[in-house]
């Protein structure tokens, strides 16, 4: 089996574990914050948001360093992660519980520090789980990890559901939060068949650093976006506005899941290709085009739908949300095409110029949120994040200097098809024609039912390959 087909592959248990994701995911969301409400869910998103920041760059780059590298991993290497993981893991969350009562203050949203704290305790199991993940990912299991990621999601709504009916509020998604890190933590460990044990060895320490250094200090800086809705929207315009920007971000989150695929897949995949520049090139055109081909329709569909969806599903209470989705949208599907562009500048160890990008962006989306979000409310902050965009230049100056000029014709015409129509109720609905442009245009006409036929083809060959 070629590479491509491995990856296609691999993509399509991912990309089959994301649709299973949105079914239950979407369901889920609708009736846990239909139940607690946009206050108390802001409350809980707040509180999860700074998690997830704290999780990403407590991992130093060292899940991308195992997935990046292009011999065998030996088991020291894995053991080394993992004790560098425990140790890190401890001094995190020391570390988060003496800052709370200051993040707090400073927050100003009820239950915020009680919720975070208990959050926050779950650090270890979410950090350590990364490594018998990398072995899978490495390995191209992506129908083990979507299998263990799903059962994960069910615990968390199995959990949360029951809790929030039964009058819990924002205890119950916490709880479903901790049965999530702790049905993945040990489903991840079991399938495979990862034993840790303590390493320490300072020149392997030193060499994993060396990476980790420059790639953590770039997802540290574009991870501190997360941050602006809980210190920016929660500081200035309370919970309320918090839960309808995470919802937002929840929202696109399900909706772009091919975007999480192709950045997963990404990674080992194009890692074998770092010798050619040439091929390397073409993979990450292609991979634009196929990005905005994928995440375009599922955003448009429910952008489309908004007014009727929320007003009837979500309730009344959660219609300001119409106002701010259009622009987050708009800054997935952009951030889906540049995605392989941050893809193949890590694998090429060009962090330094990833971290420029990084601390560009977010330093414009929150000087425009602190400015817009005082100014027109919670509607500025979708402002920001479109001006923000801007930032993307640098991807593409850092690509087109150190590797090559990508083609950007056909992901342009993806592009503009899908990104015009997320604003069909402020334009008129003669924009959604746009959608019909890829169609009419014969070259990403042909290269769509291309895709689409491989795609196809590689579906129905894996019940006979297995």
């Amino acid at each position: 089996m070629s590479l491509r087909e491995q990856i296609l592959r691999g993509g399509t248990y991912l990309a089959l574990y994301q649709a299973l994701r949105l079914v239950i995911a979407g369901p889920g969301t609708l009736l846990l914050t239909r139940i607690i409400g946009p206050g108390t869910f802001g409350t809980y998103a707040a509180a999860s948001d700074i998690f997830n920041f704290a999780l990403i760059n407590s991992l130093w780059g060292l899940d991308v360093f195992l997935l990046r590298k292009e011999s065998d991993v030996t088991e020291e290497e894995w053991h080394q992660v993992s004790s560098l993981l425990l140790l890190w893991s401890a001094l995190a969350v020391s570390l988060a519980i003496l800052s709370m009562p200051y993040l707090g203050k400073w927050v100003r949203i009820g239950e915020f520090k009680e919720v975070a704290t208990v959050i926050f305790l779950a650090l270890p199991f979410g950090l350590l789980r990364f490594v018998p993940m990398a072995k899978l990912e490495r390995a191209l299991d992506y129908r083990t990890v979507a299998i263990v990621e799903l059962s994960g999601l069910i615990g968390y709504y199995g959990v949360a559901l029951p809790l929030a009916w039964r009058g819990f509020g924002v205890w119950a998604p916490t709880a479903g939060f901790w049965t999530l890190q702790l049905v993945t933590f040990l489903l991840y460990y079991i399938t495979a068949r990862y034993k840790p044990k303590w390493h320490w060895d300072l020149s392997l320490i030193r060499s994993m650093l060396g990476y980790g250094l420059g790639y953590s200090s770039s997802e540290f800086l574009s991870r501190l976006r997360t941050l602006v809705n809980p210190l920016i929207v929660g500081r200035y315009l309370g919970a309320t506005s918090v839960g309808y920007v995470a919802l937002c971000f929840r929202l696109c989150g399900a909706l772009s899941m091919v975007k999480d695929v192709a950045w997963r897949i990404s990674i080992p995949g194009l890692a074998r290709l770092q010798s050619s520049k040439e091929r390397f090139t073409r993979a990450v055109s292609e991979g634009m085009s196929l990005q905005a081909m994928a995440v375009g329709p599922f955003l448009v569909a429910f952008s489309l739908a908004s007014p009727w969806l929320i007003a009837n599903f979500f309730g009344s209470a959660w219609l300001p949300v119409l106002s701010i989705f259009p622009f987050i949208a708009l800054s997935y599907l952009t951030n889906a095409v540049f995605s392989m562009h941050s893809s193949a500048l890590y694998i090429l160890r060009r962090n330094w110029g990833m971290a420029l990008f990084s601390a560009v962006n977010v330093g414009m989306l929150a000087i425009l949120a602190f400015g817009f979000v005082r100014w027109v409310g919670v509607r500025g902050y979708g402002w920001a994040e479109a001006c923000a965009l801007a930032a993307l230049y640098l991807l593409h100056y850092f690509f087109t200097r150190w590797i090559g000029r990508p083609n950007y014709s056909d992901a342009a015409v993806w592009y503009i098809a899908w990104a015009t129509p997320l604003f069909t109720w402020q334009l008129g609905p003669w924009v959604c024609l746009l959608m019909l442009l890829p169609f009419v245009l014969p070259r990403t006409r042909k290269h769509a039912f291309q895709i689409l036929e491989y795609w196809i083809r590689t579906v129905k060959s894996q019940p006979a390959e297995r």
